[in-house]
């Protein structure tokens, strides 16, 4: 079992068979989209690293795509999409969208106060802006965008600095310089922190592994794609789903963590492949997938 520890923790990708009582009750721990799912062990016939996918056409878009697997084409399933949310690129991207947004505003309310003389109204703590408040939160364990957001803060310290300096200027009537000063600022400061800001996206992208669970299902394989794997846990007792959510086929039941109180919901990774499978079979003959799948 520690041998299965390992290679997981270090190596991808792995494949995986063990005796089936000395996975009774192992737990695969997911994280995806914020939210903690969990895998029966006894249903991980490996975990890889894809390279890419081969397109479904008319597939559901929480089927990915195709991959190979020991000859095999697997039909991927993305969990976030299963559950409406966005790949976590998607995601990404946006939030990196919001953020460069979010400076270009205030740069232009900066230069639209110094070109009319009005009172500098722009937050000028970099702490406290929008932007400055999302930085000092984001965490990761990303070295390489860690790198560059560090990277990012004595540029974006500058930029508001700036805007104090312009605010003083307007203050005392020479709009000419301090319109100069914000031009500059634009020029070198700006301009960095959001060439790193759009180094750091495209650096997170590339570095979020992408881990995909395969399970064995009657008729060959398919997989479940998570954010990542936080940990292996052997936990005893599985509850139902509580009543509201028994219609909700992907997930079978409810785990909690020893000393947590918090539920962890526990993919019903057969009924997902076995569906997963199906659809792709389906779609390859021509035919309509089954439209019911998530709701009963």
């Amino acid at each position: 079992m520690n041998e299965f520890i390992n290679e997981f923790a270090f190596n991808l990708p792995m494949e995986y068979e063990e005796p089936e009582d000395e996975v009774a009750g192992l737990y695969l721990i997911c994280d995806t989209g914020g939210g903690r799912y969990a895998v029966p062990v006894a249903d991980v016939n490996a975990i890889v690293a894809p390279g890419g996918y081969t397109p479904v056409p008319e597939a559901p878009d929480f089927i990915l795509g195709l991959i190979e697997h020991r000859g095999d084409l697997v039909p991927v399933v993305s969990v976030r999409r299963l559950f409406g949310m966005k790949l976590l690129a998607e995601e990404l991207e946006e939030l990196m969208r919001e953020r460069i947004h979010e400076h270009t505003e205030w740069v232009r309310e900066l230069e639209e106060s110094v070109r009319t003389g009005r009172d500098v109204t722009v937050e000028t703590d970099p702490h406290k802006c929008r932007f400055g408040r999302w930085y000092d939160q984001f965490r990761t364990s990303n070295s390489v965008l860690n790198a560059l957001l560090l990277r990012i803060d004595e540029p974006h310290k500058a930029i508001h600095e700036t805007a104090i300096r312009a605010k003083q200027l307007v203050a005392l009537g020479r709009r000419e310089e301090a319109a100069s000063l914000v031009q500059e600022m634009k020029d070198t400061h700006f301009r960095k922190t959001m060439d790193l800001l759009r180094a750091a996206s495209a650096a997170y992208v590339e570095g979020s592994r992408e881990i995909v669970i395969v399970v064995e299902v009657p008729d060959g394989h398919a997989g479940i794609r998570v954010d990542s794997i936080e940990t292996i846990a052997k936990l005893e007792d599985t509850a139902p789903p509580p009543d509201m959510l028994k219609s909700v086929k992907a997930v079978q039941g409810y785990v909690t963590m020893p000393g947590e109180e918090s539920a962890i919901g526990v993919l019903d990774v057969q009924y997902i492949a076995h569906y997963a499978s199906e659809a792709t079979a389906a779609l390859a003959a021509g035919e309509e997938p089954a439209s019911e799948f998530l709701i009963e």
